[in-house]
Order: structure tokens, then sequence, then C-alpha cells
């Protein structure tokens, strides 16, 4: 037993687990809304009537009756159907021609058009509250999978520090020198740190250094081989 074989056997075994362990689905949220898909498509259909009826009555106001039959064709054609209801409610409004009656009629109108809006608005606030929920959700489960990869490598990084221990120890036996001991403990290190060692601006400067050392005992020892 030399120094690669050493190194090597923790090494593989801390990437498999990491390999194993990194199966668990990342929380995503869906591509399509329908109730967004919904919304878009019922803001331009109002949004196309309410143009249409501003010009026919701009049209109206210049005596031109063929423009306001137009506009009001498109607008109609945008709207739902109306109810028999609200067409019999809508020809009383026209035969009493009471500016009282059209006046509460707008009012009643706008009530219904801002009752729309503060529906929106609370749908809105549910649908910020779930991006949020979601957020959190995909924060704890990056957590998780943080806590469980350092896991990992820190016990990767152990067993190899071990290894290094029991070349010190029984070196001899082993077949193993104190100086590659030594190194394979600082390895044990290197790994187990490695998670931490990653996310440092010191990163390159204390890994270079270990992994020049090991390029050039693994070269010795194939050399030697």
């Amino acid at each position: 037993m030399r120094l690669l074989p050493i190194i090597l056997a923790p090494l593989a075994l801390t990437g498999c687990f990491s390999w194993w362990t990194d199966d668990t689905p990342a929380v995503t949220p869906s591509q399509s809304n329908p109730v967004d898909t919904y919304a878009d498509a019922a803001d331009g259909v109002m949004d196309l009537a309410a143009a249409a009826v501003q010009t026919a009555r701009a049209a109206n106001a210049d005596g031109k009756p063929k423009v306001v039959e137009g506009e009001l064709s498109v607008a109609a054609a945008a709207l739902p159907r109306p109810t028999p209801k609200a067409v019999k409610e809508s020809q009383s409004r026209s035969k009493a021609e009471s500016t009282v009656i059209w006046t509460e009629a707008v009012a009643k109108a706008d009530k219904l058009q801002r009752q729309l809006d503060d529906l929106w608005g609370k749908v809105e606030a549910e649908k910020e509250a779930a991006r949020q929920q979601l957020a959190a959700k995909q924060a704890e489960l990056d957590a998780a999978r943080a806590a469980q990869r350092d896991l990992i490598w820190t016990s990767g990084g152990l067993l190899i520090v071990l290894l290094g221990l029991a070349g010190l120890v029984w070196g001899s036996a082993l077949g193993v020198t104190k100086p590659e001991a030594a190194l394979v403990i600082l390895g044990g290190f290197a790994v187990g740190s490695l998670p931490w060692l990653l996310e440092s601006d010191l990163s390159i400067w204390v890994l270079a250094p270990i992994g020049a050392i090991l390029v050039v005992r693994i070269g010795l020892w194939a050399f030697k081989k």
C-alpha cells in the first residue's frame, strides 16, 4: 500500500455518496399560470371594447353614425353576450331617458369595476405569498443539500486523516513512509474543508499548493514504480 491508493479510495467513496444523495428534485414553479393567462386575455378584450366605446362616443359627438355603428360592433364582439335581464334593464333606461337613472347605472357600474379591481388585488397578493413560500421552500431545500454535501466531504476528509494516522503508526507494516502519511493527513484536511474552501476567496491559495504537492508526490510514486 502506497500513497495513491490511500488517497483515491476515500475520495472515490466521497464522490459516490455525493452523487447518490443529490437526487432530490428542485422546487420549481409552473411555467404557465392559467390565472395569469386568463387575466392577460381578459385585459386585452376589455381594453379593446373600452377603446371602441370611447371612439364611438367621439364619433357620435361629431355626427358620424357609420363610425359609431362600426365601433360599437367591435365593442359588442369583444364583450360577453348580455343576459336577458341586463338587456331588459338597459332598454328600460333608454325608454326612460332619465339622467338620474343613467347616473345611478354609471355609479353601479363603477362600483362593480372597483370590486373587480379589489378582487384582482387579492389574487395578486395570494400569488405573491405563494411565490415567497416557494422561494423559502427552495432556500430550505438548498440549505439541506449544502449541509448534506458538507457532511459527506467532512466524513471523507476524516477517513483520509484516519488513514494517514494509521500510516504514521503502522507505516512500516503498511509500506508508507512518514512524509507520505503526513501528506495523506494534509490531504484529508483539505478534502474535509473543501466545501468551505470553494466558497472562500482564499481557496485558490490553499488548494493550489496542496494540489501541486499531491501531483508531485504521485508523479514520483509513479516514476519509482
